[in-house]
């Protein structure tokens, strides 16, 4: 009643039935939306004058917005990085769903995710690519205007520093990683636009998901320790240093020991 907000959902068996979690730290600056705010009411305690900001009643449900875009971009310091969000920021109101957040420990790259109903116009998409260098004539580009797809790749030194999908996402995820290793891309490089969720078999795999951010530590990773004899967070974080840090994944990975040790 209050307003909406179209966000990624995921199921998760620790969430409470019937409750919805939303983190309260994302506004406009990296969301198309006010994000949590955009539903909270202006209830206030009558004695302390405490605002209500984290409970809400709210309806889920699903949004379809077929057409997809991403774009990564590999910046050369913090700076850089914050100059081309702030540039980015105001055209995220410019999609049903928009997001920008941060990727990496040694690199740092730049993540917008969009989705839409219709592919987006060509202005907007070239005034994305323009952002991080991508709309002139040294980023190797294709493009399917028909279908709403505009890829783009920027390579410098053989090294993949830019990337966008629109309109086909699904090389995203491994693509990603080569831009966070920055590893040379020479044998990559015909393949930066294959329309596939894996790269080629002779070509590394990807890391996959990372959990631990603090010490750079996956998700493939956790599981392989702990299927070749790490029972416990004590010998998990001896063997990869997970949880070490700020401790937030220690739930998680708490969830992925007791779901080993369950009996099958």
């Amino acid at each position: 009643r209050r307003g909406e907000i179209v966000l990624p959902a995921a199921v998760d068996a620790g969430q409470k039935p019937g409750h919805v979690f939303v983190p309260m730290h994302w506004g406009r600056r990296r969301l198309n939306s006010a994000g949590a705010n955009e539903l909270t009411m202006a209830a206030l305690d009558p004695h302390s004058r405490q605002p209500e900001f984290k409970h809400a009643a709210i309806r889920l449900e699903r949004a379809e917005l077929p057409w997809r875009g991403l774009m990564y971009c590999r910046a050369a310091d913090g700076e850089q990085a914050l100059a081309w969000s702030l540039a980015l920021s105001p055209l995220l109101a410019r999609f049903p769903y928009a997001s920008l957040s941060l990727a990496g420990r040694e690199a740092t790259v730049l993540c917008l995710h969009v989705a839409d109903a219709l592919p987006a116009p060509r202005a907007l998409v070239e005034s994305i690519a323009a952002i991080p260098g991508m709309a002139g004539a040294t980023a190797l580009a294709y493009a399917d205007m028909q279908r709403g797809i505009v890829k783009r790749a920027l390579v410098a030194d053989n090294r993949l520093i830019a990337l966008m999908l629109f309109g086909d996402i699904s090389a995203g995820s491994w693509l990603r990683e080569v831009i966070l290793n920055g590893a040379p891309i020479e044998r990559l490089r015909k393949w930066l636009f294959l329309p596939a969720g894996a790269p080629p078999a002779d070509l590394a795999p990807a890391r996959g998901r990372v959990v631990c951010n603090c010490r750079d530590v996956t998700e493939p990773e956790l599981a392989s320790a702990i299927a070749t004899g790490c029972d416990s967070m004590a010998a998990l974080q001896q063997r990869t240093g997970c949880a070490t840090g700020c401790g937030a994944c220690a739930p998680e990975i708490n969830r992925m020991l007791a779901a080993r040790a369950r009996p099958a």
